[in-house]
């Protein structure tokens, strides 16, 4: 029964292991995120995405930040616009991560058509000679997003704010560029329009795999004739005798 519990102990403690995602890292923000997910940088903006398989229509994590004025307030005004109509599913409210309050909110099609954003954003921070804003934006397209709501959740759930480094968010803000902006824009229109090259691969492998098989199949079948064939010649030539 010790083998038993201990053995149980380790394969709860090595699947919570594995299951582990790795920490995306910014100069102002961090949170966890799985393992599979690919992250891109554009000057202060940073975009992640994910796809669930080689047809799906991926999600995406995006990220930034800008200089806040010095009368701006933390407050629950609309801050997200888009394409379409947005539609407010969760009103805007505060909630505390690790600490620090930030203001929740859940929309539709104010990112894209069909994809449902969930948004967290603050202003940070009283003690700092200048506050920046920070907006992170989690999104899904309307059929995938309970397949990657838990994944948000962890995500926000490990959200931390760094101000630690407030000279290399300045520079960030202050190289950040029209063509960067533009190359962000064409990036996650590739990602959620275009063909997912990534999976291209696992694509091409399909007719390959059945043209195996088929042929394994095949050479199974001819071995199994020619093997009942010698077997019966055998056995004719030895009536014969």
């Amino acid at each position: 029964m010790v083998f038993f519990k201990y053995s149980f102990l380790f394969l709860v403690s090595f699947f919570s292991f594995c299951s582990s995602g790795k920490i995306f890292r910014s100069p102002y923000v961090m949170f966890e995120i799985g393992d599979s997910w690919i992250c891109k940088s554009f000057g202060v903006n940073w975009v992640c995405h994910h796809y669930l398989g080689p047809n799906s229509q991926p999600s995406f994590i995006f990220t930034t930040a800008r200089m806040a004025a010095k009368s701006e307030r933390l407050e629950f005004n609309k801050f997200e616009t888009g394409e379409g109509t947005p539609l407010l599913i969760n009103p805007p409210r505060k909630v505390s991560i690790n600490k620090h309050i930030w203001i929740d909110s859940f929309h539709q099609n104010s990112f894209y058509k069909n994809v449902l954003s969930r948004y967290e954003r603050t202003i940070c921070c009283k003690d700092l000679p200048e506050n920046f804003q920070v907006l992170v934006g989690f999104h899904a397209f309307k059929e995938n997003y309970p397949k990657y709501s838990s994944t948000f959740l962890k995500a926000i759930k490990s959200l931390n704010l760094l101000t630690s480094n407030l000279e290399e968010i300045r520079r960030l803000l202050r190289q950040q560029t029209a063509q960067q902006k533009q190359e962000m824009n064409n990036y996650i229109q590739n990602i959620l329009f275009e063909k997912n090259l990534e999976s291209a691969p696992i694509k091409k492998r399909k007719p390959l795999n059945f043209i195996l098989f088929f042929l394994f199949c095949l050479g199974s079948l001819l071995g199994a004739f020619s093997f009942y064939k010698r077997k019966n010649k055998k056995l004719q030539e030895r009536k014969r005798k």
